[in-house]
């Protein structure tokens, strides 16, 4: 099942000259006499408290209850997360990357501090400013006979890999449209649950946050965040159950007129494994058995669901993919969520304002001469001249 809802503005078009109808005198005129070098640029104006963001996605969290009878404690955990914030107050841009998030029932296990499991877990963040021309990376390489034995009846990783990217101006000015504000990703190769449920092969997610062009004046933009996940294979004790042939996209943008269109989702397209036949009906059940006791496996998607604020939007997707297992039809002794995932992003009205520039595009036409030929300041033309021509003989 895939949901999709309209999406993010998209910058103005360059405005097309009439057909058949050349320049006027004043126009030409204007024209033949703009210097064809850049114009100088105003200076640019810092990136208002205003606009914030931030979003997350985790490969999959696993929910396990106590089980005696398998030799399971109850632990909550959540494997391979890229998450990122764009923040009013210092530090403006933190990208985190995290192999295994941490939580209380996770440290009590291992009997480890915070810190300390989080760099033997090769967990990585950064923020900014000051900005970092480089992400920060780090791994986990599992061995036989750590710490992270004790995780080995609920959860067992192969290698995983993170690495985050915070980028922030030490003068507080809007980054240029192409770089992003904060920028995570974790790739890992294989994850087991219960020692039942795998996500075998490389599985990865990502995270982003962005400003996008909108094309408005006083070089307007848009704050965008977006996660997403990746093609997975899912196995039920060593066995694929099912196969993730487009993964999930979560995409919020915030452009100073909140409201749900603001939101775009992409659903993952699931198919049977072995069978070429796609998922069309929820929930979806199949018997299996673990270690010997009989047990069932629902699987279902989420939508995400939308929260309207007064200057933006935040949107939240529980599971892109559920699987909830019962033993004996009796005990629900796990919940897992594959690609969980949350976004918000806000901004004032009309967008974030990251100044005015005499010449916006660098074309040699200045922003002032250019709605009078007919063309968009925010729209690079190349050659101006020339192209104004051929576009003014169509």
């Amino acid at each position: 099942m895939s949901t999709q809802s309209s999406s993010p503005p998209t910058p103005r078009r360059r405005r097309a000259l009439a057909a058949g109808v050349g320049l006027s005198t004043a126009a030409f005129y204007t024209v033949m006499t703009v210097p064809f070098a850049p114009a100088a640029s105003a200076a640019p104006l810092p990136l208002t408290t205003a606009a914030t963001a931030s979003s997350s996605v985790d490969l999959l969290r696993a929910k396990v209850l106590s089980v005696p009878l398998l030799g399971v404690s109850a632990v909550d955990v959540s494997v391979g997360r890229a998450s990122g914030s764009l923040n009013a107050d210092a530090p403006r841009a933190v990208a985190s990357a995290d192999n295994i998030a941490s939580t209380n029932d996770l440290i009590a296990m291992l009997g480890l501090e915070e810190v300390l499991l989080d760099e033997l877990l090769g967990n990585v963040s950064q923020s900014a400013p000051p900005d970092n021309t480089a992400p920060a990376t780090d791994s986990l390489i599992p061995t036989d006979g750590g710490p992270l034995d004790a995780l080995d009846a609920v959860l067992d990783l192969g290698v995983s890999n993170a690495t985050a990217h915070a980028r922030f101006f030490d003068d507080g000015t809007c980054l240029p449209t192409f770089p992003a504000f904060t920028k995570s990703r974790i790739s890992t190769a294989d994850a087991e649950v219960l020692g039942a449920i795998g996500v075998p092969g490389a599985v990865s997610v990502s995270h982003e946050t962005r400003l996008v062009d909108n094309g408005l004046p006083n070089g307007g933009r848009d704050v965008v965040t977006e996660v997403s996940g990746s093609t997975a294979t899912v196995s039920i004790l060593g066995e694929p159950l099912l196969e993730v042939i487009a993964p999930p996209v979560l995409t919020v943008t915030a452009d100073g007129t909140p409201g749900v269109d603001d939101v775009s989702y992409t659903a993952p397209v699931i198919r049977l494994a072995g069978t070429g036949a796609d998922l069309a009906s929820f929930p979806f059940t199949t018997p299996t058995t673990i270690q010997g006791v009989p047990a069932l496996i629902q699987l279902s998607v989420a939508d995400p669901v939308v929260e309207v604020l007064p200057t933006g939007v935040r949107a939240t997707v529980a599971g892109a993919i559920h699987l909830k297992v019962t033993l004996a039809g009796l005990i629900d002794v796990a919940q897992v969520d594959i690609f969980p995932m949350t976004a918000e992003a806000t901004a004032p009205a009309g967008g974030v304002q990251c100044g005015t520039v005499g010449d916006s595009d660098g074309d040699g036409l200045t922003d002032d001469v250019e709605p009078v030929v007919g063309t968009d300041p925010n729209d690079e033309l190349g050659a101006p001249w020339a192209q104004a021509q051929e576009k003014a003989a169509k």
